[in-house]
């Protein structure tokens, strides 16, 4: 069990101030943090996590040629630099 003065001297040390009326529930809080992470104890590098899921993605097989759609997109830019569209620039 934490102790109260253990609480006050977290607080202390991380320069916050905690009201007496939530030292109660902080005490309670960190028990319980505490108990979850002692849980990660019990793991060991022995434990294997087997995943279900597979490669979701497609094989892409069918690739298009380069540039087939180049003209199309150019023609869509609202400004274009040579074979490139031109944007705003950013970044100084």
């Amino acid at each position: 069990m934490i102790k109260e003065e253990e609480i006050k001297q977290l607080a202390a040390l991380a320069r916050i101030e905690i009201p007496e009326e939530e030292i109660s529930k902080m005490q309670k809080d960190l028990e319980n943090i505490l108990d979850y992470v002692s849980e990660l104890d019990q793991v060991t590098d022995d434990t294997v996590f087997e995943s279900t899921i597979g490669n979701v993605m497609r094989d892409d097989t069918q690739f298009h040629p380069a540039g087939q759609y180049t003209d199309d997109i150019l023609q869509a830019a609202p400004a274009i630099k040579g074979d490139f569209i031109e944007v705003k620039k950013i970044l100084g």
